[in-house]
């Protein structure tokens, strides 16, 4: 069984991913999706980060940032 990050997620032909800034550094991604209430929100957004950083640490560990930036 796949694991489906928008599971909570409602019109799911309105689910969207862009890239909203990016530089040498790295780049922001920005994810749109809409659900019923904001519980189910927030765990869809969280589900979709975790999703993208298991992508990038078992796909592609070369991609893998090499120093933490401190806001």
């Amino acid at each position: 069984m796949k694991f489906d990050p928008c599971t909570n997620a409602i019109e799911h032909d309105k689910i969207w991913t862009c890239i909203t800034d990016h530089s040498a550094q790295g780049m922001t991604i920005k994810f749109y999706a809409m659900a019923p209430d904001p519980m189910s929100a927030w765990s869809a957004e969280m589900r979709l980060r975790e999703e993208l950083v298991d992508f990038v640490r078992t796909q592609h560990p070369e991609w893998w940032w090499r120093e933490r930036i401190k806001l």
